[in-house]
This record gives structure tokens, sequence and C-alpha cells, in this order.
């Protein structure tokens, strides 16, 4: 059976799997719990007559860190590279069979088997094959669509069934 996709990234979609990426991380998952607990002091000392008004602006600070800047700068990242960057603004092909995963871009074409797939997720938005640690492959949903069955099936017969969570 083979699959082709054809597509281009969108801000959105790149948005998303930013978010995903960082938020999965021991270092978002640790940002987060210490925006919380800054939230946390802040609310329990308002009314605190000793502490400093600089003090609680630095508690609204850190609370807002990792749940609002964090990903306000995320979006404006993947914007920038959605703008600038041919890599990921460009019109991407993948061709899926059971032999591997072709990946071209113009002229440069990329294969892969399914023994290099180190993980697969799924977003709202996206579903995302992991080469490595550092390089991962971002395929819209919206462009598999009527596919997405197939290609749920082709994935799960062919990648290690531990490392694939696609809904």
């Amino acid at each position: 059976m083979d699959i082709r996709v054809e597509t281009k990234l969108t801000v959105k979609e790149l948005f998303d799997f930013m978010i995903r990426h960082f938020y999965s991380t021991i270092g978002g998952i640790c940002g987060v719990l210490l925006s919380v607990g800054a939230l946390v002091m802040f609310f329990s000392n308002v009314t605190n007559t000793d502490m400093t008004v600089a003090y609680k602006v630095a508690l609204v600070f850190i609370a807002l860190l990792f749940t609002v800047i964090q990903p306000i700068m995320l979006y404006f990242k993947a914007a920038g590279q959605i703008k600038n960057s041919e890599a990921i603004n460009g019109d991407l092909v993948y061709e899926f069979n059971n032999s591997g995963i072709s990946i071209s871009q113009g002229e440069n074409n990329v294969s892969h088997t399914y023994e290099d797939v180190t993980k697969v997720i799924s977003t709202r938005f996206s579903i995302i094959l992991y080469i490595n640690k550092y390089r991962a492959f971002i395929i819209p949903k919206r462009s598999i669509d009527v596919q997405f069955e197939d290609f749920k099936n082709l994935i799960v017969a062919n990648v290690d069934a531990r490392t694939v969570k696609v809904k």
C-alpha cells in the first residue's frame, strides 16, 4: 500500500508541534510547576503587607512566564520560521510504503526506513514522526484526511508499537 501526502506547513501546525515538544520535556514541565507555584505564592501573600511590591510583581512575572509568555514567544518563533525558512515553508511530499518513508522538497529527497522512526505521536493538528530526539517530520492531519486510516494502519504495522501513539 502506497500513501502519498503533499503538504505545506502552516504557522498553526508548527506552533502546535512546538508547544507539544516544549511542554513534554522536563524543562517545560518544571517551568509550568514553577509558574503555578509562583501564582500560589502570589495569591497566598497578596494581602501580606510585609511583602514588597517588587516581590509581588516578580511572582506575577514568574507565574506568567511559562503559562502566557512562553506560548506567545513560541507562536512568534513558529511564524518567523514559516516566513523565513525555505526548509520549513516549502511544499513537501511524503511517500509511505511498506519499505519506508520518502520525503522530497523540490530537488531534495531523503529516505528513511521504519527502523529509523523512534516515536510517532499525534497532536490536535498533526502526526509527528521522530527520527531522533532532535529531528522530526510534521505531517498535518488535514493533508492525510481520507487516507488517515490507511496511514495509521501502515504506521502501526511497520513501526515498533511501543512508540506509536496515533489517534
